[in-house]
């Protein structure tokens, strides 16, 4: 399936910018915990294989930080996923979440 280029930036300007970026973050936070439930780890043992502190895991689920890409396919390789996978996932959540925030403009 062909991915559909974001379009957010164009409707919504600098602070529209800023909010997709914290947007992106609480989707790829609340994907993360799902992979992370999904593979029946706790954020400690998630944290420790990965090389990572707990509090980064932690805020990271929350949306507080954005992973660099690297950090994405440590944390992928412990969950045993693709980093595709997940961020296919994330990708397709944002899209969700941009259509519900654009009806409520609309409204």
């Amino acid at each position: 399936m062909p991915v559909k280029p974001l379009q957010c930036f164009s409707w919504r300007g600098v602070k529209g910018y800023m909010e997709t970026l914290s947007n992106i973050n609480l989707v790829f936070g609340q994907k993360l915990r799902q992979a992370r439930k999904e593979a029946n780890i706790t954020q400690e043992e998630l944290a420790f294989k990965a090389g990572f502190d707990r509090t980064y895991i932690s805020l990271l689920e929350r949306g507080q930080r954005s992973p660099s890409l690297t950090n994405v396919f440590r944390l992928c390789s412990v969950l045993n996923i693709t980093p595709g996978s997940l961020l296919d996932s994330v990708y397709r959540g944002f899209l969700m979440l941009e259509k519900r925030i654009q009806a409520v403009d609309d409204e």
